[in-house]
């Protein structure tokens, strides 16, 4: 993965399950964390440095979907997990949306800090939205995705809606139906109503979605949605990794003007190509 990195394809984060056979501790937890992010970060030279200094930071998606003891226990643990997270350098955790999961919470299709002490089980289930002020934000970050709902499927002639959050599945077809539901979101920092936000996502590459994921339905896909944009001139797409996607919602907070492709360097460095 890191040579894939090297390559331009992508940049490697945190992805963990833990306390699926019995319930995590803090301190387990840590240690996970520390071990996983060093190793990383020093023998791959993989993750990000704030403004390149300090110790080494990364963003997380929770396995199970359980971020923060969401899952009543289950795939988890413990309950001051967003502390321990905040701790050990996690700068923001893309895990949502996970509806109709019991770990969704309330508040959907925003960036946003926690609301709630960190030290509690899900903290994330009210926040405040991140908005263009100036002000440091408390870390981490909550990424939201696109969540909303897809009218248009029937089932024997009956509408019968589903979810909609931005999955690179081969059961839901790549369409400009579904771009612009992705859009309709309307996931922004509040006061920077131009940079919108579309956070999608994959499960492991499975074989039967690989050519939505990475394959030839993706290329063409993707392709036709940036061309319709240059034609119409209504929308520019910018892909952008997590922390390019952190940085770049940083950049908002702080009032920068212009493409949001020139802030993918703002704060958070590459450990990668700084070495290089």
């Amino acid at each position: 993965m890191a040579e894939m990195q090297a390559e331009g394809l992508g940049e490697v984060e945190v992805h963990l399950h833990h306390g699926v056979d019995e319930p995590d501790t803090a301190e387990n937890l840590r240690n996970a964390l520390v071990d996983f992010r060093d190793t990383l970060a020093t023998r791959h030279k993989c993750l990000s440095r704030m403004d390149g200094a300090g110790d080494p930071m990364y963003a997380f998606v929770h396995g199970n979907l359980a971020l923060a003891n969401s899952c009543g226990g289950r795939f988890c643990g413990v309950d001051n997990e967003m502390e321990t997270l905040r701790d050990t350098g996690c700068y923001a955790d893309m895990t949502l949306p996970s509806a109709p999961d019991q770990s969704q919470v309330a508040v959907i299709n925003q960036i946003y800090e926690c609301g709630l002490p960190l030290n509690q089980a899900v903290p994330h289930r009210t926040g405040k939205r991140l908005s263009v002020n100036g002000n440091a934000h408390q870390l981490p970050l909550i990424f939201t995705g696109p969540l909303v709902f897809n009218w248009t499927r029937t089932i024997k002639g009956i509408p019968v809606p589903r979810v909609e959050d931005g999955a690179l599945t081969a059961n839901q077809g790549l369409t400009a139906a579904r771009f612009n539901r992705w859009r309709s979101a309307n996931v922004t920092v509040a006061g920077k109503s131009d940079w919108v936000f579309v956070k999608l996502y994959c499960h492991g590459f499975f074989d039967h979605d690989q050519s939505t994921c990475i394959g030839e339905d993706a290329k063409r896909f993707f392709n036709e949605m940036i061309e319709a944009g240059e034609k119409s001139g209504s929308y520019k797409v910018h892909f952008a990794s997590a922390r390019e996607a952190f940085n770049i919602a940083s950049a908002a907070v702080e009032g920068k003007r212009g493409e949001p492709g020139e802030y993918r360097d703002h704060r958070l460095r590459s450990i990668m190509t700084e070495t290089a």
